[in-house]
Formats: C-alpha cells, structure tokens, sequence
C-alpha cells in the first residue's frame, strides 16, 4: 500500500496534470440537457445520462457539542464530515478501472487554530481484489481539483464569449483567502496565461489576504495583487463592477455583497456553499442576472440556484455536456441580455479519484512515498 503525505501529494499533482486530470473526470458526467439545447420549456428537468462512472449518494455525519450541564446536544450545521465513494469503470481495459473514497471533514473554526477549513484523505482500491491500493493526504487535492472544474468552465465561457484576446487585460477577484481561493488564483492564472493582469482578494481577515498576496507577488511579479476587507462593502461594489471573473470560496450562509454590481461579461465561480441554505452568489441574481452551469445535476440543490427550478432556458447544462461539445453558449444572445455565466461547484467524488489516480501514478515514476505492507 503506497501512502503519500501532502508534501508528496503537492510535488506530484502539478497544474498542468490538475487540469488533464480533472477535464476527463469531468466528461464523464452528462445530461439529458444536451439533448434539449433549444428547448426553452420551464418545466424541463435535467437529468443524468448513463455513464461508466458510478457515484454513490454521499454520506453526512454532522459534528454535534454535547452540553454536559443540560444533558443536550447541539449541532453545528458548517461542520460535518463527508464520505464520498465513487468508481469509473475503464471499457479499454479492466485494469484502468478506479475506485476509491474520500473522507472530508468540514470545519468552520479550524483557520482559526492554523488548520484548513476542510481537511481530507483519499483511500484508492484494486477494483478487482478490493484491497486498498494507496492512501493519499487529500486536503490540497481536494483544493485544487474544485478549483480546476472553475478554471476549466471559466476558460470555456471566456472562449466562447470571444472575451480572450492573448492580452493582459481580465480582473480576478476572489472572495476567501485560503487553500481553495489560493488553488483558484494559480489555476485561473495557469489556464489563461496571457489574461490576468489583477487580482483582488477579499477576506474578513486581511492578515491572512496580506499573506497570500506577498506569496502570489513573488511568483507574478507582472501581476498587480489587492485586498480588499469584506466590510468594505462600498469598494467591493466598486471592484465587482470591473472584475472580468469572480470566484467565491468561502463558508458565508448569506450572499457576500449587493451582486446587482457586477459586471454584466463577468464569469462567476461559486464553490463554498454546499448547503440548500446557504447562498454565496444571490440566489435572485442567478435567477434574473446569470446563464449557469454545474458540476453535476446535484448542485441544484444548493441555496445558490434554489430559485431556478429546473429552468431549461437559465441552466444551460454540465461542465462535462460542454466538454463533450454537446453544449454552447449562444454569444449572441448572452450578450444582448448582458447576462453573465455561472458555473456552480459543490464537487464530486468523480474529480477525487481521477485526481488522485494521476498523482499515484505520477509519485511511482518519481519514487515519492511510503510503501507499506498491511
């Protein structure tokens, strides 16, 4: 059984493997809203084709405080712990089958003790045996697989709105400043090389901003970075309404400021909520401002996209029914109702184990990690 450390897991997983791993995770989920690309019907409900990837329903435990002087529990609804198995079933060759689970733990307190809001661990199997084949540290993988699905969708909306022109002129802001907005900086940047000429961070903390800032300088010099507070309400209406792509990574229950700011081209990037509670992105301005995309069908549920029930004409697909080319933008029309794009991410299982399987396979031609025999 081969184990790697996030050491090892971070040497293994460049950007460019990243992006190849998590594009073929990605095609394999589609639905039936390629069938239906002019179908403006409300009442059509997407839903999954057949696929050789199986996910099954996730797992949730969520972490309870008992009150000893009541003799009561209470549940904290930002913190669970999550079980995500998922397989691909190779139809080339048996032995590409891959099969594994993650275990993620999702702690809202944890920054504040020096660790990651959400810390993960990737067991992967022999399909045939059912012997554990590897255990990898999955907390930046799980990083940087969602924030590849967002450079991916943000590449492919940018592409086909004719907003790319090999020149230094887009604006990122990014709401958070930890491992999953740190992920979504470099592979925004990594996937659209020639583009990005700012970057504006916006944390609660600036400490931790300042930081990830100083960081980023050193590597893009040519690049300006910001931060931004989140009070700053006013300036942060001011930098929405020339961000060129906005990504949101954070564990906010309410949207994160007045979205009726923001730039009409824009590409938005929602990865932090995951609850039908919880709403980053104005669930109103994805209903009446955005034209949107997700992961899988299961992001509907989230509070972000509550008010869309279902509408053919405002959800355009999957990221994978893109990647297929089963779906496109309609430019024209986008831009005449000066919409923006959405692509919304709450993971899957899928983008785990193609992630995890290309670092394996990369730590074995480098020689990284620790072979044990259980």
């Amino acid at each position: 059984m081969l184990i790697l450390n996030e050491a090892q897991v971070r040497k293994c997983l460049t950007l460019e493997l990243c992006i190849q791993a998590n594009k073929a995770a990605l095609a394999t989920l589609l639905s039936t809203k390629g069938n239906h690309e002019k179908d403006s019907s409300s009442s059509f409900v997407p839903s999954s084709l057949p696929s050789n990837a199986v996910i099954p329903t996730r797992i949730g435990l969520p972490r309870t405080i008992h009150e000893s002087s009541t003799s009561s529990q209470t549940q904290l609804p930002e913190d669970t712990t999550l079980f995500k198995p998922a397989a691909y079933y190779s139809t080339d060759n048996a032995s590409s089958t891959l099969m594994g689970m993650k275990v993620i733990s999702i702690r809202a307190k944890n920054p504040s003790i020096g660790k990651p809001t959400a810390t993960a661990t990737m067991t992967m199997l022999n399909a045939e045996t059912g012997e554990v084949t590897s255990v990898l540290n999955a907390t930046y993988l799980t990083a940087a697989r969602t924030a590849a699905g967002s450079a991916i969708s943000t590449q492919l909306c940018l592409e086909q709105k004719q907003l790319l022109h090999g020149q230094k002129d887009k604006h990122l802001v990014l709401f958070g400043a930890g491992i999953q907005a740190e992920m979504h900086i470099r592979l925004i940047q990594y996937i659209l090389p020639n583009e990005i000429y700012k970057v504006t961070i916006v944390n609660r903390s600036l400490g931790r901003a300042d930081n990830l800032k100083k960081t980023l300088e050193v590597e893009h010099p040519d690049v300006e970075y910001n931060v931004l507070n989140l009070d700053q309400q006013d300036r942060i209406h001011e930098i929405v309404a020339t961000a060129d792509v906005i990504a949101t990574a954070t564990n906010t229950e309410f949207p994160l400021f007045d979205w009726s700011h923001v730039n009409s081209n824009c590409h938005i990037c929602g990865v932090g909520s995951y609850l039908d509670s919880s709403e980053e992105v104005s669930s109103t301005f994805v209903r009446d401002r955005c034209y949107t995309l997700s992961d899988t069908l299961d992001a509907l549920n989230v509070g972000d996209l509550k008010l869309l029930e279902g509408n053919s004409e405002h959800y355009l697909g999957l990221l994978g029914d893109f990647l297929q080319n089963r779906i496109s933008l309609d430019r024209e029309k986008i831009l005449q109702e000066k919409k923006c794009t959405f692509y919304k991410s709450t993971g899957t299982a899928i983008q785990d184990i193609f992630t995890a399987d290309a670092v394996i396979q990369n730590a074995m031609k480098l020689g990284l990690g620790t072979n044990v025999d259980m």
